[in-house]
């Protein structure tokens, strides 16, 4: 029997729930495309994904949340303290990483990369400001990884599954040679993760951007 319902779209944030599902073998419906989903329009109009609606009225949105959600879903406590983390203190490291780089990362990249495919009109005090917190972030990222091989300890958690496949898309459509050839341990770190038995089916067609992307005023 189903434990509920999984909505996504193509997007970043729907990879790692996908590959959970996937990989895990969860017994969830997954609506692949949300968008085009009458019923997930009517109810949640704000279209947010991913979103698991579950028995009882159950209904759980924001990646932060669905993710491990999903991770307790294998009823495996092995792969929940692996993932999740062994104590309280792991699992805050967790939940960190997963915040700093879906919050101040991701949205700063995407503001810019929107200015960048025209999108969004260009505003060049945005892209300034936001090129400086990603460069900060990035210090931040790469302090940690020279700390341990992962981000949380020396196996991989949930938060290199998540964090990588918001990094992955900047290598793949924002982050040229010259920056990758400044950041290796970015790099590495990325193409070591997507190998993951977890989410390497997610990126078998992964390649490099050839430039970095840099918005204009038009």
């Amino acid at each position: 029997m189903s434990q509920g319902t999984l909505y996504l779209k193509d997007f970043p944030r729907a990879i790692l729930p996908r590959a959970l599902v996937n990989h895990y073998k969860i017994n969830v419906d997954v609506v692949a495309d949300a968008s085009e989903d009458a019923v997930f329009k009517k109810d949640f109009p704000m279209g947010r994904v991913p979103t698991f609606v579950g028995p009882n009225d159950y209904i759980l949105h924001e990646v932060i949340a669905v993710n491990p959600f999903l991770v307790h879903l294998t009823k495996d406590e092995k792969v929940i303290k692996t993932l999740l983390g062994a104590d309280y203190k792991e699992e805050c490291q967790v939940l960190k990483w997963i915040s700093l780089c879906n919050s101040d990362f991701f949205m700063t990249v995407a503001d810019i990369f929107y200015e960048y495919i025209d999108r969004f009109p260009y505003h060049q005090d945005i892209v300034d400001r936001g090129l400086v917190q990603i460069d900060q972030i990035t210090e931040m990222f790469e302090a940690g990884l020279k700390k341990s091989k992962y981000l949380v300890n020396d196996h991989i958690t949930l938060a290199d599954l998540f964090c990588i496949t918001e990094w992955a898309f900047c290598l793949q459509h924002c982050f040229g040679p010259e920056w990758r050839e400044k950041h290796p341990l970015i790099v590495n770190w990325v193409l070591d993760v997507i190998k993951s038995p977890i989410i390497k089916d997610e990126y078998k067609d992964f390649t490099l951007a050839e430039k970095t992307f840099e918005p204009t005023k038009k």
